[in-house]
């Protein structure tokens, strides 16, 4: 990865050219309570916007250039990266005039009563050879198959709104909104039309548990009536298709409590998440998934 920054007279302003391979949630959708599952929540959900269908490979990677405009109280990024050929692909499709993505973010920076906040805004708009949904239940009602229908000039576009705010020096707090037009098959992150999602980070200090934290989360996740169709007629993405579909939107609620076990360099997390609907069946669940953390760092 190579950046360059043209040198400012005050740091706080800048502009910044990254190209390369790299991670593209590395630098756009960032949020201070809700996005590192090494650390924080671990539901795809929370990890970012979940309507954003991010470009990356399989592997979580993107090839392209991000230019990045920062001022003391704002920032403006804009790239342009390349897509796989196929969903939730690891070959890149090389025909960049009609295969690419674009995604805008501004960032402001305020705050509230002395309190640190963040309002973020993103925009994408990914071209690929992506199949219709519509149009695999119109070719075969009995059986449709997204990748039967995928051609060139195909685009999915969506939004979303992403809030950070510190209560107080313990306390932190966090809510998201996104939504993608859902015509075109999932092509990246995972099977989300729109999506909603808040809740808090405590650090420890506050009950006299240093380095120790709670956090609580709920999320609301649905999909557009076309992807929805597309389920019910039988059909599969590349995550979710079960032969039939009951629709309702997807619940989830996590909490986890991390530790500091032995000096900063090793933490335990206990989490438990509660799904309603799962992959948005109400003929499916409630799930309860258990889960422990360790994570090591040096």
């Amino acid at each position: 990865m190579m950046q360059i920054s043209l040198p400012v007279t005050e740091k706080k302003r800048y502009f910044s050219i990254t190209a390369g391979k790299f991670g593209l949630s590395d630098f756009f959708d960032n949020n201070a309570f809700s996005h590192d599952a090494r650390s924080q929540f671990m539901n795809w959900s929370l990890m970012a916007n979940g309507a954003w269908d991010y470009p990356a490979n399989t592997r979580g990677y993107v090839f392209g250039a991000i230019l990045e405009l920062g001022q003391p109280t704002w920032t403006l990024r804009l790239a342009t990266t390349m897509v796989t050929n196929t969903a939730n692909g690891a070959v890149w499709d090389g025909k960049i005039s009609k295969a690419h993505a674009f995604t805008l973010e501004y960032e402001k920076r305020y705050r509230i009563g002395g309190q640190k906040g963040t309002l973020r805004v993103l925009g994408y708009d990914n071209a690929a050879k992506m199949g219709d949904y519509r149009l695999a239940v119109a070719q075969n009602p009995a059986a449709p198959d997204i990748t039967s229908t995928r051609d060139y000039g195909r685009n999915k576009y969506g939004f979303g709104i992403n809030i950070e705010q510190n209560v107080n020096a313990d306390l932190g707090v966090f809510a998201k909104t996104s939504y993608n037009d859902g015509k075109t098959e999932t092509w990246a992150f995972t099977e989300i039309d729109r999506s909603v999602s808040f809740g808090a980070i405590l650090k420890g200090e506050s009950w006299h548990q240093k380095d120790a934290e709670i956090g609580l989360a709920f999320v609301g996740n649905g999909i557009s009536a076309a992807h929805r169709d597309y389920l019910a007629h039988g059909g599969y993405g590349f995550i979710i298709g079960d032969g039939k579909l009951n629709y309702a939107p997807e619940m989830i609620a996590e909490a986890y409590y991390k530790v500091n076990v032995y000096q900063k360099k090793f933490f335990l997390s206990p989490d438990y998440q509660f799904v309603l609907h799962p992959a948005y069946n109400k003929d499916r669940g409630p799930v309860n998934v258990f889960s422990l953390r360790a994570h090591v760092e040096f």
